[in-house]
């Protein structure tokens, strides 16, 4: 079974909940994709260019988008987390009212940039809005097309 590495960097800066929770959560959203495809694996970056990146800015255009995934070139992804919004950093689940789910938003965004669309099921990981940390059998068959 050949792997699939992909370089992360996780950027610290205006992290705007403690930051061994956010890199917790972070860690946590890679591994559920891990979970689902377990060729691929993730390799913290050193200071070298990475294909993940994790940072703290808000959409400068759309200030209700909480987070994005940003092609920024070959092989390159930001994945972008807005610091103002309130996030739930020790959730599992998108709870209404406690904050959004860190590491479910998270695992929404990386899943953007491994090359998913939005799903109409509300109970995908890849629903514009998701509650569950989940991949309905669409999310895996679009998944499989394009990574084999």
């Amino acid at each position: 079974m050949e792997t699939k590495k992909l370089t992360y960097r996780i950027i610290e800066e205006d992290c705007p909940v403690p930051v061994a929770k956010a890199r917790r959560c972070f860690l946590q959203a890679m591994e559920f994709w891990s979970e689902a495809d377990p060729r691929l694996v993730f390799v913290e970056a050193d200071k070298a260019r990475s294909n993940l990146t994790f940072i703290w800015e808000p959409h400068p255009r759309h200030p209700e988008k909480i987070a994005r995934c940003i092609n920024s070139g070959k092989n390159h992804w930001f994945l972008a987390f807005d610091p103002r919004n309130k996030w739930a950093a020790g959730a599992i689940k998108r709870f209404f009212g406690m904050g959004d789910c860190l590491r479910l938003i998270a695992a929404h965004e990386i899943g953007h940039a491994l090359g998913l669309v939005h799903s109409d099921s509300t109970d995908s990981v890849m629903h514009p809005e998701p509650i569950n940390l989940n991949l309905d059998q669409r999310d895996r068959r679009a998944y499989e097309s394009k990574h084999g």
